[in-house]
């Protein structure tokens, strides 16, 4: 069975279809740190939103003449609802953009994941020793 190429649908799959596979590699581990970035700072956003909305009608209820607080508590809560928002879009443009590399670098017969190594250090508090580990992946 032949291993077709699909046909670009937009200018992004066109120029991925052309790059080199060492290209490919580096632009889909950075797609997916993006991806990650984005959705840890969408989730602390929204958590940032919240906070500022439950603040402000907590503050609306010491002062029963005045609606300000409540109001800088909507209005500080929308803004970083809009940030969050923003963000989480932006997330899923990176993602999607990485399942295509990926699929990419699939159909051309490497594995995107072949290889990871990582780092992790910690600390045992039992023993009062810090552990450094070492994890590689072929």
């Amino acid at each position: 069975m032949p291993n077709l190429q699909p046909k670009p649908r937009n200018d992004f799959e066109t120029r991925i279809l052309n790059e080199s596979d060492e290209y490919l590699l580096q632009m889909f581990q950075r797609k997916k740190n993006y991806a990650k970035n984005g959705t840890i700072t969408g989730i602390v956003f929204t958590g940032l939103a919240a906070g500022c909305f439950i603040l402000g009608a907590s503050s609306e209820g010491q002062n029963p003449n005045s609606i300000d607080g409540l109001k800088r508590g909507l209005v500080s809560g929308a803004i970083f609802g809009t940030f969050a928002s923003l963000i989480w879009i932006n997330k899923g443009k990176h993602s999607s953009h990485a399942k295509y590399i990926e699929q990419e670098l699939l159909r051309r017969k490497i594995d995107p994941r072949a290889f990871s190594l990582r780092i992790q250090p910690s600390y045992d508090p039992l023993l009062h020793a810090p552990t450094l580990t070492l994890r590689a992946r072929f």
